[in-house]
């Protein structure tokens, strides 16, 4: 779990669900969906006949239902998404170096580069799983501590509550395609700022006919 759960899925998911209301609960609910059917039909569908024909790999398993095309057509993104995330987590560990013991940026990429590729190459992937073990740990204490915290500070839920904006409680669910009325996917918004998105929406509408017609 802990190799899924990270700045995005908390921190992230927080800023999103400030912005966008209800619907950032897609950025990790729809994870969680996704997981529970791949854990309870779909993954035990492709055990047993990885089983049955010696498949090791998700690779294995394309090759051989699909054709060795396919397993390269999708190696390829993979390695591609896999890059895009590689990067994030060393400028991470840069900025986190940066920040605490003031080591450039450059450098700090470098040395979180060498420190996963020593862990991982001397222990394996027994090494991974015992390491994402002790996040899931430091994580879900860390939470566990942070938001009675941040509970408290915020003067409890009825604090929270009376510091909210004093509109329409009630929440809708409207699509926009102004972003700068409103937002440009589905999200829950408050009844009574509405109005204002339609008529920014509209306005917008009928500027784009004048100035087509």
């Amino acid at each position: 779990m802990a190799a899924n759960i990270g700045a995005g899925s908390t921190v992230g998911a927080a800023g999103l669900g400030y912005r966008d209301g209800l619907s950032a609960w897609w950025w990790v609910g729809s994870a969680g969906i996704g997981t529970l059917v791949l854990a309870q039909w779909i993954g035990p569908r492709i055990w047993r006949v990885a089983r049955e024909h010696d498949l090791l790999t998700v690779g294995d398993y394309l090759e051989w239902r699909y054709g060795a095309s396919v397993r390269a057509f999708v190696s390829v993104m993979l390695w591609w998404v896999t890059l895009a995330i590689l990067s994030g987590q060393l400028i991470g560990i840069a900025w986190i170096l940066n920040v605490v013991a003031g080591v450039p940026m450059p450098l700090g990429c470098l040395i979180g580069g060498l420190v996963t590729t020593a862990y991982f190459a001397a222990g394996g992937l027994l090494t991974s799983a015992w390491v994402n073990l002790v996040q899931l740990v430091v994580m879900g204490t860390g939470f566990a501590l942070a938001l009675p915290l941040l509970m408290s500070d915020a003067g409890g839920w009825a604090g929270m509550l009376a510091n909210a904006p004093a509109n329409d409680s009630s929440l809708v669910f409207v699509a926009v395609v102004d972003p700068e009325s409103c937002t440009s996917h589905f999200s829950a918004r408050r009844s009574s700022s509405l109005p204002d998105c339609f008529r920014k929406s509209m306005a917008l509408e009928m500027n784009d006919r004048s100035a087509s017609d």
